[in-house]
């Protein structure tokens, strides 16, 4: 079963809003004309580039095995959602700059 985070409620006139207390990590990875901004969130491991599903935006399974080999050698492809958005270049610049 999935942990949520801590919700902090306040009660305002009239409105309930609810803040999330996430920790959020964010870089910028750069690759012959490819800019990818990156942003880390704990998590189950799923990852989006560009609002769409990491196997659906690179369907090379070679681009894929780049993008996941920092994730592996650092035991946390399974703690973090990751949330990419890049632009520019072709598909393999585009890969190469999300390695942050």
């Amino acid at each position: 079963m999935k942990k949520l985070p801590k919700l902090t409620t306040y009660h305002l006139p009239l409105t309930t809003i609810n803040i999330m207390a996430d920790i959020q990590y964010y870089g910028t990875g750069r690759r012959k004309n490819a800019v990818a901004r990156v942003y880390l969130r704990p998590g189950s491991g799923e990852i989006k580039i560009n609002k769409r599903g990491f196997d659906n935006y690179f369907p090379n399974e070679a681009l894929r095995m780049i993008i996941r080999q920092p994730l592996n050698l650092t035991d946390s492809s399974g703690k973090f959602d990751i949330l990419v958005n890049v632009a520019g270049g072709g598909i393999s610049g585009q890969a190469g700059a999300d390695i942050v």
